[in-house]
């Protein structure tokens, strides 16, 4: 990477949570690397970025843990109890969980669990 591009890399890669990327800007900066227009713009592009207010709602469940099998799981019980009216929740939520065999410790009342928490919410 030419030495153009070192300095706005690095920040692009650390807007990207890569912590090795930040401590080679934060060493740039201490060592009064020269800082085109460029660079100047994707340094505050970044801290913009860092001083964003939090995204409202529950955090995404990290892909392949128990609690995001049990989500896929809820959505699948979900459409399919809408395809088909005469099952139940709970008769849908049981045929999913015998089709599913990747995590045998996911139980029924989780996933009744979880529809109950996700359910949509009725006016008032």
């Amino acid at each position: 990477m030419s030495d153009d591009w070192k300095f706005r890399g690095n920040v692009y890669s650390a807007l990207q949570a890569k912590a090795d990327a930040l401590a080679e800007v934060i060493r740039m900066l201490r060592e009064d690397h020269p800082l085109t227009a460029d660079d100047k713009r994707a340094l505050a592009e970044f801290i913009e970025w860092l001083t964003l207010p939090p995204k409202r709602g529950r955090p995404q469940a990290e892909v392949f843990s128990v609690t995001w099998h049990i989500q896929r799981i809820a959505q699948e019980v979900r459409q399919r109890a809408e395809r088909d009216d005469s099952l139940t929740l709970e008769d849908a939520a049981l045929r999913a969980l015998a089709a599913q065999e990747i995590r045998p410790e996911i139980t029924l009342e989780q996933v009744l669990q979880e529809l109950r928490r996700a359910a949509k919410k009725k006016p008032i």
